[in-house]
C-alpha cells in the first residue's frame, strides 16, 4: 500500500468502517512509515477534538426552528398511522434529520480547520524552505519523491508559469519535494519583481477552496487543482499574488489531469 492509498482511506480506517483485510494493509503501512502514522495521530486527535467541540458548542446544535419543524413532522405522521409504529417512526426520522444538519455543520467545521492547518503549513515551507533554508530535513528532487512517495511528483518537473498573465518576469527558480512539520509539498520557487513566491502542493491533501490570507506576514491564496490543493506564498502584494496564482492555475491543472 502506497502513502497516497492509506491517506484517501484513513477517515474510513478511523470510524472501522474496512475490511479486515484492508486494516491489515493499513497496519502493515503503518509499521514501516511514521509519515502516515504522524498523520493518522494528527487525524484521530482532529476526530476527538470534532467530537468533543460539538458536545460543547451550542452553536452547532439544532437551533429551536428545526426542533419545531421536526416535532410538527413527527405529529403529523403520528395523526396518520398507528400510535405505537408511527412514533418509532418518527424518532427515527428526527434522528436522521438531525444527523444530517450536524452533519452538514461538521463537514463545514472540519474543511475551515483543514483549510487553516494547509494555509499555516504553506506559509511556514515558504519561510523556512524559500527564504531561510532551515528545513530539518533536506529537500529532494521531485524524480526521488516520485520513485519514493507517488508517480504524481514528477507532473510539477515541467509545470511552467503562463507569463502572460503577469506584469513582469515570472521565472521558475527551484523545483523539488520538502518537509514542512511533517508534511510533504511538491514545491516549485518563482521570482517575481526579485522577489521569491512558492508554488505549493501538498500532495497527500485534498481538494479545498481558499482565499488571500495572511500569516506571518506572507500572504497565501488557495485553489483546487484537479484532486490536489495549491497554495502560492509570497510577500508581494495581494493584486500580484493573485496575477501569479492565475499563472500557474492552468498549467498546473493541465500537467495534473486525471492524476
Amino acid at each position: 500500500m502506497h502513502c497516497r492509498e492509506l491517506l484517501a482511506l484513513a477517515d474510513s480506517y478511523l470510524a472501522d468502517q474496512l475490511l479486515v483485510e484492508t486494516n491489515h494493509a493499513i497496519l502493515r503501512h503503518l509499521a514501516e512509515c511514521p509519515q502516515c502514522r504522524a498523520e493518522i495521530e494528527d487525524r484521530r486527535r482532529l476526530r476527538d477534538a470534532l467530537r468533543g467541540a460539538f458536545q460543547r458548542s451550542a452553536t452547532l446544535q439544532p437551533s429551536s426552528e428545526f426542533l419545531a419543524a421536526v416535532g410538527d413532522r413527527t405529529r403529523s405522521i403520528a395523526g396518520r398511522r398507528d400510535a405505537g409504529r408511527s412514533w418509532r417512526a418518527a424518532l427515527a426520522i428526527a434522528a436522521a434529520l438531525i444527523l444530517v444538519a450536524t452533519s452538514f455543520a461538521l463537514q463545514a467545521w472540519l474543511s475551515a480547520r483543514r483549510v487553516a492547518e494547509l494555509t499555516r503549513a504553506a506559509a511556514g515551507d515558504h519561510r523556512d524552505c524559500a527564504l531561510q533554508f532551515r528545513l530539518s530535513e533536506q529537500p529532494i528532487s521531485l524524480e526521488e519523491a516520485a520513485r519514493r512517495f507517488d508517480p504524481v511528483y514528477r507532473r510539477f518537473a515541467t509545470v511552467n508559469p503562463d507569463a502572460g498573465r503577469v506584469k513582469g518576469p515570472l521565472t521558475v527558480v527551484a523545483r523539488h519535494s520538502c518537509v514542512f512539520q511533517g508534511r510533504r509539498f511538491a514545491h516549485i520557487v518563482l521570482s517575481y519583481h526579485d522577489q521569491l513566491v512558492s508554488v505549493l502542493v501538498p500532495v497527500d491533501s485534498p481538494a479545498l477552496t481558499s482565499e488571500i490570507r495572511t500569516v506571518d506576514r506572507e500572504r497565501v491564496i488557495g485553489f483546487p487543482t484537479g484532486r490536489f490543493t495549491t497554495f502560492v506564498v509570497s510577500a508581494i502584494a495581494a493584486e500580484d499574488l493573485e496575477r501569479v496564482a492565475d499563472a500557474m492555475r492552468d498549467p498546473l491543472s493541465r500537467a495534473l489531469a486525471g492524476a
